[in-house]
């Protein structure tokens, strides 16, 4: 009887473990002063969707880096309450997220997107 119990148990452990949903290779990513927001942490190599909205009061762009700090792709410049898709091919590794606007505002003073905190990391796994 132990062993039906401990097959049963293994069986569930297993059948849990190739149920786990994969990565997606579609993710929302919020933009908005000060901050970048993606969905999820993690994503699928492969073709990935960003699905890009500026939530800001000023514009945004999103900037896609490697851990070489080499620019992968990048977004238009998007207005507040505007929208975009990105599609970028993405081998496994962990990129970052940013905006790298830099603006001056009415007082003179430098506004730098990036150093008020608009960076997000992103990994990318290999896909099951």
């Amino acid at each position: 009887m132990k062993r039906l119990g401990l097959a049963l148990l293994l069986g569930a452990l297993v059948l849990a473990a190739c149920s786990q949903s994969p990565a997606p290779r579609e993710l929302e990513v919020e933009l908005a002063d000060g901050f970048i927001t993606p969905e999820v942490p993690s994503v699928a190599q492969g073709t990935v969707t960003f699905e890009v909205e500026n939530y800001g009061t000023v514009t945004h762009t999103l900037v896609v880096t490697d851990a070489a700090g080499h620019v992968v792709a990048a977004t238009e410049v998007l207005d507040p309450e505007d929208g975009t898709n990105l599609e970028v091919a993405l081998d496994p590794g962990t990129y970052q997220l940013t905006c790298r606007i830099v603006a001056e505002d009415e007082d003179g003073n430098i506004i730098d997107h990036f150093q008020q905190g608009m960076r997000a990391e992103l990994k990318v796994v290999p896909s099951t």
